[in-house]
């Protein structure tokens, strides 16, 4: 990997997978591009100071340290390949290589930085078009919010703003609320040329962003502990593909979940049964739950298609029509979309609604009796793997939880679908 042209799946990793006539080339299926075109295993799957930018002090970058971690690398991965077909693998050596090779790959940055831009253009049309996220929900009339009242006695108070009254805060806040309910028209139009602003600089920001927490978690955790170990859980062979043409894709590698398969780095670890790597153009590593081996090989080409996100690999051309390359990756983006757009609606609806039970709690507007009497509205990326375990909790009934978690050391286990924008990214604390 020396150098600047850093490859985020490494060069000998690349090499099982090249076209068969000696030239060093593979075929790579890119999204946007008319047709597949063949790539030199020097340029496929590396970007320009990926990891890091050339030194200016005698400390290790982080393109020095995994460039030294791959020494150890390849010889687990050339043992892993000098397995025969139908022989079970050394789970810590097979789960150390698929640990390593999905959180250090493109598809993870790619991914969140889709989400975040999605989550942007949402919050844009709530702020300019309102109905379109929120439809018929409307803030209630005889009752104020308790999200909304605690927000705002929180900040009265910290400000002491009503210290110089004797009106309580509670009044306040239910006064407010009553004002910004009855004028919310005229100042909805008001706020959105500030938060318009906002959005824009957090646009501009936010690529910078997710690559610095990415680099930071690799710079202390090549090999995520917590992925490792689950993946060690897992009973794992050596499956043949008679095609010979494996595909590798983006995301390197995939796993099957509740809801099908896709990129191991997004799946849900609860539900996850069976996961695939390939190890050459005709030797799948497959890791189950159950020992189940059945039809890897036959499915396996194209779920790996349709779980790449931008991109994928293969030692064969085939006759892709221009509009599959078009829409490649369409099946991860369009669940961003939804996701996202459901999400906003859902954080929004939660906030006015104060859950079921709030039909029957109402308040009565405030009066003037109501005077000498002695969780603000936030968005919260929680990915990138929350709202993705949200959904899948409340279509089996269950509970949804509320906690966010680091996205880079946890990605697996709280998501935003199967795409987790974490709020550790924008400001460095994790989300509630």
């Amino acid at each position: 990997m020396a150098g600047r042209k850093q490859h985020f799946i490494p060069q000998h990793f690349l090499k099982e997978f090249v076209i068969p006539d000696g030239n060093d080339k593979l075929w790579m299926y890119r999204r946007g591009l008319p047709n597949p075109i063949p790539v030199s295993r020097g340029d496929a799957a590396a970007t320009r100071d990926f990891y890091s930018k050339p030194a200016t002090t005698d400390a290790p970058t982080l393109d020095d340290l995994i460039t030294e971690y791959e020494k150890k690398l390849k010889f687990h991965v050339a043992d892993a390949r000098a397995v025969p077909i139908g022989e079970l693998l050394p789970a810590h050596q097979i789960s150390e290589i698929v640990a390593h090779l999905t959180i250090r790959a493109a598809y993870l940055r790619e991914f969140i930085e889709a989400g975040a831009s999605e989550l942007v253009l949402s919050i844009d049309a709530l702020i300019h078009r309102p109905t379109e996220i929120l439809e018929s929900l409307e803030l209630p009339k005889h009752r104020v919010p308790s999200r909304f009242e605690a927000m705002a006695i929180e900040q009265l108070e910290q400000y002491l703003i009503s210290s110089p009254t004797s009106v309580t805060p509670r009044a306040i806040a239910r006064l407010l609320y009553h004002a910004i309910r009855e004028d919310c028209d005229l100042l909805q139009k008001a706020a959105s040329k500030e938060f318009a602003a906002l959005l824009e600089r957090f646009q501009g920001r936010f690529q910078t962003m997710i690559q610095s927490a990415h680099v930071q978690f690799l710079g202390k955790e090549l090999v995520p502990t917590l992925q490792k170990a689950i993946l060690e859980g897992l009973q794992w062979r050596v499956v043949e593909l008679p095609s010979k043409d494996a595909v590798l894709p983006d995301c390197v590698a995939i796993a099957e979940d509740a809801e099908g398969w896709g990129p191991y780095i997004l799946a849900e670890k609860e539900s996850m049964t069976r996961v695939v790597i390939p190890l050459t153009s005709s030797k799948l590593a497959v890791g189950s739950a159950a020992a189940d081996w059945k039809e890897v090989s036959e499915i396996y080409n194209q779920a790996a298609r349709e779980s790449c996100f931008t991109f994928y690999l293969c030692n064969r051309r085939e006759e892709v029509e221009e509009a599959h390359l078009a829409v490649l990756g369409g099946p991860a983006r369009a669940k961003i979309e939804g996701i996202t757009s459901s999400a906003l609606r859902g954080a929004v609806e939660e906030f006015v609604r104060d859950g079921s039970n709030a039909a029957q709690e109402e308040v009565q507007p405030v009066t003037w009796t109501d005077l000498p009497v002695g969780d603000g509205f936030f968005f919260v990326f929680g990915f990138l793997q929350g709202l993705r375990r949200r959904n899948v909790r409340e279509k089996r009934g269950r509970k949804p939880e509320r906690s966010g978690q680091n996205i880079w050391g946890q990605v697996p286990h709280s998501s935003l679908g199967r795409h987790h924008v974490c709020h550790r990214l924008c400001c460095g604390t994790t989300g509630t």
